[in-house]
C-alpha cells in the first residue's frame, strides 16, 4: 500500500498500476529499496513521472530501517515524520493498512462530507466522529469509493447514493453538485529554455540534474531558461559555458519542443 498511496499522490489509478508492479517486482520490501542505489530507484520510477516521489520512498525506507528494524510504524505521529508522507498518506496508511480509527480526508472524501454536512462547514474531528465503531478500513474505503463512483464533482448520481437520505446538500440545494464551490483555477506560467544537443558518432552530451529540486538526478541536455533580452542561441552559449565549461562555436536550430508540467508550460 505504500508504494501505491506514494503513485497515487500525483498518478491515476489506471495510469498508476503498471509502475506498481513494475516497482514492487524490483523492490519487493523496504530493505530491499533502502540498500538501492539513486540511479536504480529512478529507473524502476521510470515513466510515473515526478521522481522526487522515488527519492522520498527510498528515503524513507532508510529511515524505517535504521529507527524503526524495517517495520513501518502504525500511529499517524509517527507516519508523518517520515519523508515524502503529509497528513493524509498518514492517515489513509495509519487506518487502510493497521486499521487505526482515523479518517483520511482526500479530494473525493472532502467532497462527500461537504456535501453531507451542508449547510455545515466540514469540521475534521466531527467528521471523524461519523467513524463511530466502524471499521476504519471498510469506512475510509467506502467514502472513497462513493467520491469516485457516485458524488463526483460534476453531475453526481444522487438517485443511487446509499447516503441520500442524510445529504445535506441533497436534501435542500437544487443543484448537489455545486457544492463545494470551486475557485478560479490558477493560469500556469510559461517558461522559455533552451538547450543544446551535442552528438559525434552516435554518443549525446548529457548532465546530470541536483539530487534536489525539480526532476533531481535525472540526465538532461546542457541548457536552461532564457534570460531577458536573450535570444535561445546566447542562451544556450551562456548555459554551456556555466554548466560545462564549454565554449560553443558553432550552432544549428534542431526545432521547437512544447511540454507541460504540473505548475508551468515550458
Amino acid at each position: 500500500m505504500l508504494v501505491a498511496e506514494f503513485l497515487l499522490q500525483q498518478t491515476r489509478v489506471d495510469q498508476a498500476r503498471p509502475f506498481y508492479h513494475r516497482f514492487l517486482a524490483r523492490f519487493p520490501d523496504l530493505p530491499s529499496l533502502a540498500r538501492a542505489r539513486e540511479g536504480s530507484v529512478l529507473k524502476a520510477w521510470e515513466g510515473a513521472g515526478y521522481y522526487a516521489r522515488a527519492r522520498h520512498l527510498r528515503d524513507l525506507a532508510r529511515t524505517v530501517v535504521r529507527v524503526y528494524g524495517g517495520t513501518l510504524p502504525h500511529r499517524v505521529e509517527q507516519l508523518r515524520e517520515l519523508p515524502g508522507v503529509g497528513e493524509y498518506t498518514a492517515r489513509a496508511l495509519a487506518a487502510i493498512a493497521f486499521r487505526r480509527p482515523v479518517l483520511a480526508v482526500d479530494a473525493n472524501v472532502e467532497r462527500v462530507l461537504a456535501r453531507v454536512l451542508y449547510p455545515s462547514a466540514l469540521d475534521e474531528p466531527e467528521a471523524e466522529d461519523l467513524l463511530g465503531r466502524a471499521d476504519p478500513r471498510a469506512f475510509n474505503e467506502g467514502l472513497m469509493e462513493l467520491g469516485q463512483r457516485i458524488c463526483t464533482p460534476r453531475s453526481p448520481r444522487c438517485p443511487r447514493c446509499p447516503v441520500r437520505k442524510i445529504c445535506g446538500a441533497y436534501r435542500t440545494l437544487p443543484s448537489p453538485g455545486s457544492i463545494p464551490r470551486r475557485g478560479p483555477r490558477a493560469v500556469r506560467p510559461r517558461v522559455r529554455a533552451a538547450v543544446g544537443v551535442v552528438a559525434r558518432d552516435g554518443r549525446f552530451l548529457l548532465q546530470r540534474r541536483p539530487s534536489g529540486g525539480l526532476l533531481g538526478g535525472l540526465w538532461e541536455f546542457p541548457g536552461g531558461k532564457i534570460e531577458p533580452g536573450e535570444t535561445p542561441a546566447q542562451a544556450v552559449r551562456r548555459e554551456f559555458a556555466e554548466e560545462t565549461g564549454l565554449v560553443v562555436r558553432v550552432l544549428r536550430p534542431l526545432g521547437v519542443v512544447e511540454h507541460d508540467y504540473s505548475h508551468f508550460h515550458v
